[in-house]
């Protein structure tokens, strides 16, 4: 117990640091820092048919193997030692039958990851659970502390359904959480959150959503759509999509941050002021802490941004990528290009000494809590 308390403590010191000194490394003041967390798209292939994405359109996208995982994580093992974390996102990471494989190819060489998350649809209980329970005995022997399970949940029943394009989807996402809830019962290291995507069809289901996630005692986070031309490939309906201009969204939004925690609170705030046309005013870490390793071996900042890749690692060393000249010159475009308009909540930590003191006086004022909630990240893509 000890020996956790100590491990939360240097936690929270590290998101302290990170937070205060955010805008001196989003200005080109500090040197780029080696990076927490890695975010790993281990498929561009997807079984759901939603009407705000269109990764499920991509036929035999390329993935990277088993074997160049392996070779690319003991070549440039010194380079992953700062890593702490590491996300598995996809499309719908549970179609890879080789997911198991390409976790251990990781862990096996990043022995200081000790949270470990994986985002779901949830649509296909089995075969999801089957993987989740997979990917854990791997897991456990590499020593991971947490493992988080991220399910989609965009409405409840026909909304879900229609959002999703799936009937009967929504039935089956129930039918997931509620197997996960019993999972996480013998699993103490298990641990379960929501996400929402919010957009027109869904956005007066967010207190019955809220209802759900109480029930089973999971955090839920929402998010305005996102439309990107390269991940999402949903530009072109962008306009029915759009949330611009809706008060009721806006006063949602409003709600939630009053009634939220931790860095989250701050990032609804945000989004209040997006959805009233304004651009995005919290600066966004991605890039500097953490990275997205894409299913073809490429490097970027974030999901939303694939067409500014940092390098490749089947053909270049991370170090050579990650603090090379390109990868500069494409943080300082994400940040004119991008993250002005970019509604994503990928980045949820502290991002000024303001957030930090306010977090810090949260804490303190309110009742006794684990000492890495206020700070730490909550969120995948």
């Amino acid at each position: 117990m000890n020996a956790q308390k100590k491990k939360l403590g240097m936690n929270y010191l590290t998101d302290v640091w990170d937070g205060a000194t955010a805008p001196l490394l989003h200005q080109g003041r500090l040197p780029t820092p080696a990076p927490n967390t890695m975010i790993f798209v281990v498929v561009q292939r997807c079984n759901s048919r939603c009407n705000m994405c269109y990764i499920w359109e991509n036929k035999n996208p390329p993935e990277v193997t088993v074997d160049e995982v392996y070779r690319i994580f003991e070549r440039d093992r010194e380079d992953f030692k700062s890593l702490h974390k590491l996300s598995l996102t996809g499309g719908e990471p549970s179609l890879r039958s080789d997911l198991p494989d390409l976790v251990q190819a990781v862990l096996s060489h990043t022995p200081s990851i000790k949270q470990l998350r994986l985002a779901t649809h949830g649509m296909t209980p089995d075969r999801v659970i089957q993987q989740i329970q997979r990917v854990w005995e791997v897991a456990e022997k590499h020593g991971i502390t947490q493992f988080i399970i991220q399910v989609s949940v965009d409405g409840i029943g026909e909304i879900h359904d229609r959002i999703r394009g799936i009937k009967g989807g929504g039935a089956r996402v129930q039918e997931t959480l509620e197997r996960l809830v019993d999972m996480r019962r013998r699993i103490p290291q298990l641990g379960l959150t929501i996400s929402t995507v919010v957009q027109p069809i869904n956005r007066d289901n967010v207190p019955e959503l809220q209802a759900l996630a109480q029930r089973l005692q999971a955090p839920i986070f929402f998010s305005p759509i996102v439309t990107s031309s390269d991940y999402y490939s949903n530009d072109s309906i962008a306009s029915s999509l759009s949330l611009t201009g809706d008060g009721v969204a806006q006063e949602t939004f409003a709600d939630l941050a009053k009634t939220s925690a931790g860095s989250t609170k701050f990032y609804y705030q945000d989004m209040v002021g997006m959805l009233s046309a304004q651009p995005r005013h919290r600066i966004c870490m991605m890039g500097y802490h953490t990275f997205v390793l894409e299913a073809d071996g490429d490097v970027h900042a974030c999901v939303n941004s694939e067409s500014l890749s940092f390098g490749n690692l089947l053909k270049e060393r991370f170090r050579d990528i990650w603090w090379g000249e390109r990868a500069e010159a494409m943080r300082r475009r994400l940040h004119r290009e991008y993250c002005p308009t970019c509604p994503s909540m990928c980045y949820n930590k502290p991002v000024n000494v303001g957030e930090v003191a306010s977090l810090l006086l949260e804490k303190m004022t309110n009742k006794p809590q684990e000492a890495s909630t206020m700070l730490t990240d909550q969120s995948l893509v």
